[in-house]
């Protein structure tokens, strides 16, 4: 890494890619974020976390070189994957961090947890219990099923 240091950045970036994508492949995850940020490569190093399954990681180095609104779509999508997997608990702690709470409601609407957008609804705001209780009813009364509608009025 040190004879790269001595080159300019246009020679450079090539070498960067190249040592972080062995190192990536290699595992030395650290070695590859530092070849991949040196070369101005932040979204491969966020995506090598990513696909290592390495979550806060991906999420610090997204907070610490994406712009607030490629921030939202990186959280919305990390969420998605995340969902798919089943962790939904990961993907609330993200979307939460990104005040995405619809999101967080939404995909556990999707997933029928209700009792969970209760307790998220809870630690977010007051305000937010009523309406998010007031939507879980109503869709739970509409499927006839009153007794679980009745918990959320």
């Amino acid at each position: 890494s040190s004879l790269i240091n001595e080159l300019d950045c246009a020679e450079a970036h090539p070498a960067y890619m190249k040592l972080g994508h062995h190192f990536a492949r290699a595992g030395n995850f650290d070695e590859a974020e530092t070849c991949f940020t040196e070369g101005n490569q932040h979204v491969k190093a966020i995506n090598m976390y990513i696909e290592a399954g390495i979550w806060d990681k991906a999420d610090m180095l997204a907070r610490k070189y994406l712009l607030e609104d490629e921030l939202d779509i990186f959280s919305r999508r990390i969420a998605n994957y995340l969902e798919g997997l089943g962790h939904l608990k990961r993907a609330e702690q993200i979307l939460i961090s990104n005040h995405a709470i619809d999101m967080v409601v939404s995909m556990y609407t999707k997933n029928r947890l209700f009792d969970s957008i209760s307790l998220i609804s809870v630690k977010s705001a007051a305000a937010f219990v009523s309406e998010t209780n007031k939507v879980i009813a109503e869709l739970l009364e509409k499927e006839g099923n009153y007794k679980a509608a009745s918990k959320h009025f």
